[in-house]
């Protein structure tokens, strides 16, 4: 993703006003007749920037931590396993439905009346 800012030549602080003065000035520049794909970038750049929604956004994109730098855990905890397997929990889940099927509700509240 391209940066806007960059694009735009104005700092992430920068305010909407700031933003719009630095569009308009780089347009006067770069015209649509003589430049359209110039054109084009400082206007998805723009339309990036110029709303408080959007440009949060555009901002969670660019400066959010990459996900590819995770290590996992601690080599000293790579040996520990769990003895649990998925059949285990699976026995587990079924023990306990099990015992919530077999409980009759009706008796709990038997003192209670509309």
């Amino acid at each position: 993703m391209l940066d806007p800012y960059k694009i735009l030549e104005v700092p992430q602080d920068a305010s909407l006003g700031e933003i719009k003065k630095s569009y308009f000035r780089l347009i006067k520049h770069h015209p649509p007749e003589r430049e359209p794909e110039k054109f084009k970038e400082l206007r998805a750049a723009y339309e990036k920037l110029k709303n408080v929604l959007t440009r949060v956004e555009t901002d969670i994109l660019l400066f959010k931590e990459p996900e590819s730098d995770f290590e996992g855990p601690p080599s000293k905890y790579q040996s520990f396993r769990s003895e649990i397997t998925q059949d285990d929990i699976y026995e587990m889940i079924c023990a306990l439905y099990s015992d919530f099927c077999k409980t009759n509700f009706n008796d709990d509240y038997s003192d209670v009346s509309f």
